[in-house]
């Protein structure tokens, strides 16, 4: 069978594809609600079409607000705030915030992907700070980004990114999502409860943090 590869559509044309759709649809998107939904649809604008049907049969007006609540989302504000507090180790503040969420209707495994994203653009910061600029999500501004990732070592940022993958990835067929995001946030704090090699990794570099701080 022949199999064909579509280049993907870059965010700011699926945008202004959308809103074309949108006002031929009678369909009341906003600006910020078609951005946010091409960055969602990474490149595929059938995937786009689909968030924006189901966007439309929630309400009237289709803005950002709108797309995080009807697709479970947490939104970049509280996606940061999450990281900041899973950067700090502050495990129980992260299951607080994680608990609030949930409570709140958000998708846990959407909401491990937007940290995944998160990872993503912070290891690219990371790696290339001045050239790396064209190769970021655009969801995060940064300033957030180079001011997280400016005490935190490579190797956490790797092993932050492969535990929520890892995570994200089994969650389909979990019984217990809500427990399985709490266990992933627990490890991220402390990757000694890993029980891996990543176990051993993590006291090392704890220990030459500290020797480096005094």
């Amino acid at each position: 069978c022949q199999r064909f590869s579509f280049k993907r559509i870059l965010p700011h044309d699926m945008e202004q594809q959308l809103l074309r759709v949108a006002q031929a649809e009678a369909i009341d998107l906003t600006s910020d609600g078609a951005e946010l939904l091409a960055r969602m649809a990474n490149g595929a604008l059938r995937d786009a079409l689909s968030l924006l049907d189901q966007c439309r049969a929630a309400g009237s007006t289709v803005d950002a607000r709108a797309v995080l609540d009807t697709l479970g989302l947490a939104g970049s504000t509280q996606t940061l705030q999450l990281m900041r507090l899973l950067l700090a180790r502050e495990s129980g503040d992260a299951l607080a915030l994680l608990d609030q969420l949930y409570r709140g209707g958000k998708d846990v495994t959407a909401l491990l992907g937007e940290l995944s994203d998160l990872c993503r653009d912070m290891t690219v910061m990371k790696a290339a700070p001045e050239g790396g600029a064209a190769l970021l999500s655009g969801v995060y501004d940064r300033k957030s980004l180079s001011d997280m990732t400016a005490d935190v070592p490579m190797r956490r940022l790797l092993f932050m990114t492969d535990t929520i993958q890892r995570t994200a990835a089994a969650l389909p067929d979990s019984i217990r999502q809500r427990t399985d995001a709490e266990l992933c946030l627990l490890r991220l704090c402390d990757e000694s409860l890993c029980g891996d090699p990543s176990a051993l990794e993590g006291r090392v570099s704890a220990l030459e943090d500290a020797v480096r701080s005094g």
